[in-house]
């Protein structure tokens, strides 16, 4: 990884005269990134400060970790939209991404000023909505612009539920078999994952006919930057960017807590912004229901990694302990239909 705390580096591969820098480190991540706020003083034009992300999977990999392309997905996808520029983005500096140590650079714009970044629990008001909504249905009309112009692009993540074949949720039960702090909860969700296999062909039949969209896959307040004034929310973060359905769109960000208690028309004006088609038998209510249980099966598979990458921990994440209960309930319902 190039030197970049070095004034020669801004000075060679940056448009900037820069004499001086001060470094703030802000945040370390779960993926291996090192994220910091970099003040620039010199001669001319230039920021007062810009964002530098470092990201290199560590030797003990992270648990979100869990496919080849991670690492790079987020650095190669800023230069996907630095050239189309179909969504609002941070805008990109400079990229550099190392083949050989897996690792990655990026130099972005500092939103700071004109952007802020919630907490963790923030709850959004009806203005802040509407940005995320606009930013999300941009998302959405770069996914029709990609597959219309039929570009290859390997370094996406695959669907969801690509994870979730009874070969995946065998081994993630294997896994957490073992995993002392699933001892409570493995019996249960074996009986019910029992009972889920003899469906789960069918499930997969279904979502493998709806249309595709691009899936942020990591919805979180911190995630996201909101304007002072109109326009839409910039997503950053993109390591786990990919394909999927708008429902995993509607679910993961639609659905999450930040939209309170009235979330349930947030997710449905969701899919009639990005015109959701529902291809199949099956109605809107239950393909929702058919989508939550997908996403608590893809959840398993990542908690299986997790046993298996950090087997030393001794409890059991908070973002996992709804599974166990809700996975029951949630067979329930689909049972009823299918």
């Amino acid at each position: 990884m190039k030197d970049w705390q070095s004034i020669s580096f801004w000075r060679r591969e940056l448009p900037f005269a820069v004499e001086d820098i001060r470094v703030k480190a802000i945040h370390t991540g779960n993926s291996g990134s090192n994220v910091y706020r970099v003040f620039l003083s010199g001669k001319g034009s230039m920021p007062n400060s810009v964002i530098v992300k470092q990201t290199q999977i560590p030797n003990h990999r992270s648990i979100i970790c869990l496919d080849d392309s991670c690492w790079q997905r987020e650095a190669l996808f800023y230069q996907l939209v630095g050239k189309f520029k179909p969504i609002s983005t941070a805008k990109l500096y400079y990229c550099d991404i190392n083949e050989t140590e897996k690792s990655n650079l990026l130099i972005l714009e500092d939103l700071t000023g004109s952007y802020y970044i919630p907490d963790s629990n923030y709850r959004w008001n009806s203005r802040e909505k509407a940005a995320i909504l606009e930013a999300y249905v941009a998302l959405h009309s770069f996914s029709k612009h990609l597959k219309q112009s039929k570009i290859k692009i390997p370094f996406l993540a695959a669907p969801e539920y690509t994870h979730t074949t009874p070969v995946d949720l065998i081994e993630s039960i294997r896994l957490l078999s073992n995993w002392q702090p699933a001892n409570e909860f493995i019996d249960c969700l074996i009986e019910t994952l029992n009972s889920i296999m003899t469906k789960l062909n069918q499930i997969h039949s279904v979502f493998k006919t709806l249309p595709t969209t691009l899936s942020y896959n990591d919805f979180y307040p911190p995630n996201i930057a909101l304007p002072y004034g109109e326009g839409p929310a910039i997503l950053f973060d993109f390591q786990l960017i990919g394909w999927g359905s708008a429902l995993n769109n509607m679910l993961n960000a639609f659905g999450s807590p930040s939209f309170g208690q009235g979330r349930e028309k947030d997710q449905l004006e969701y899919l009639k912004a990005v015109r959701f088609k529902n291809n199949t038998s099956f109605t809107l209510k239950q393909l929702i229901a058919i989508n939550n249980i997908l996403s608590s099966l893809y959840m398993i598979w990542v908690m299986g990694n997790y046993a298996k990458y950090f087997p030393e921990n001794n409890r059991i994440p908070e973002w996992f302990t709804s599974i166990g209960q809700d996975l029951p309930a949630q067979y329930s319902e689909i049972a009823g239909f299918m």
